[in-house]
């Protein structure tokens, strides 16, 4: 709901739902483990290996269904993780080889404020330490609504728990 407030103004756009399949952990599950300080090699090939099978299933099964011809991510400075997610989307989506229609992916600039790339783990961090005043300062006017709003109550309370990324 709140990216379909936030993107009202916007008239050629279609939100989906998206449900728990968004970022599978049965497809994807090295996007919610923290890597090891260091460490690369097979760890990178995992990110890899579970990317290319989360985009396959997307390209073939997910897309068609919902006739999704483009797909637009953010550039992201901070995950490597995502970095590759994104990279290996514009590899595997638009590639004429593999099953289903080819998907254009488009990068947008991530937004900035101060010269500064916005990040939802940097707003969840914040929300960790009760820097509530800087949230404000980066998201959208709809999310600072719904972050004080009574439904936001139980998501606050698993950030400042979790020791999760994502």
């Amino acid at each position: 709901e709140l990216v379909r407030r936030g993107t009202a103004d916007l008239p050629n756009l279609t939100v989906l739902e998206g449900g728990p399949y968004v970022i599978s952990s049965a497809t994807f599950p090295t996007y919610f483990i923290r890597p090891a300080e260091g460490k690369s090699g097979q760890a990178d090939k995992a990110v890899e290996l579970h990317a290319a099978l989360d985009l396959a299933l997307f390209r073939r099964h997910i897309a068609p269904a919902l006739h999704i011809t483009d797909r637009f991510v953010g550039t992201e400075p901070y995950c490597a993780t995502t970095s590759a997610y994104n990279r290996m989307m514009k590899e595997i989506l638009a590639a004429v080889e593999g099953e289903g229609a080819l998907i254009r992916v488009h990068e947008m600039p991530r937004f900035e404020k101060e010269g500064s790339p916005v990040s939802a783990s940097k707003v969840r961090e914040l929300i960790k330490r009760g820097d509530m005043e800087t949230v404000k300062a980066l998201v959208p006017a709809t999310t600072w609504a719904w972050l004080n709003s009574t439904e936001a109550a139980p998501v606050l309370e698993r950030i400042k728990k979790s020791d999760s990324r994502h």
